[in-house]
């Protein structure tokens, strides 16, 4: 019996840290940005060049990393499949979050050209209307009120369009900066 009292403890001491781990990695994501905000007055990277150009191509590839939940989602078939779908919903939000995070160091927390501009605002609302569906999706699926899955039908046909706009604004930025 000491194997089933110790996966117990281990159940009751990780579930609570398990439940905390999205504020704390919220909180810590607003720390980082807040200090980089703060920093960002120093001019300690520039878009162009060095660190700064590598923070954008690294965020740009973690924002296209994001797509793969989605077309991991429209290919899933059978139940193995299905059962995955979980973890690569996982890796959509991790990317969702980071590869934006990284794009504001990319950029310096500030405003540029106006293609860039374009780009950087249709980033920060395809990441608020992920946000916002995330916690549609959590309470949707949890719950037996069919209003509020319309509501996220709804949703899904907010967000497919900002991801497109993003993803042609990206590009024609990226285009831009090796163009001009």
């Amino acid at each position: 019996m000491p194997l089933a009292s110790n996966a117990a403890n281990v159940r009751r001491v990780v579930t609570p840290l398990i439940e905390w781990a999205p504020a704390l990695i919220a909180f810590c994501l607003t720390a980082v940005l807040l200090a980089g905000w703060l920093a960002s007055y120093d001019e300690p990277v520039t878009p162009k060049a060095g660190l700064g150009y590598w923070l954008g191509i690294a965020g740009a590839s973690m924002m296209a990393l994001s797509l793969a939940y989605y077309i991991r989602k429209r290919l899933a078939t059978g139940a193995k499949s299905a059962r995955a779908l979980p973890s690569w919903f996982r890796l959509h939000v991790i990317s969702g979050v980071a590869g934006p995070a990284l794009i504001l160091f990319h950029c310096n927390f500030r405003l540029g050209a106006f293609n860039s501009n374009v780009a950087l605002l249709s980033m920060g609302a395809v990441v608020a209307s992920g946000v916002v569906g995330r916690y549609l999706y959590r309470f949707a699926y949890h719950s037996e009120m069919t209003a509020l899955e319309r509501v996220f039908a709804a949703w899904r046909l907010l967000h497919a369009p900002l991801c497109v706009v993003l993803i042609v604004s990206a590009l024609v930025h990226i285009w831009a900066v090796h163009r001009f």
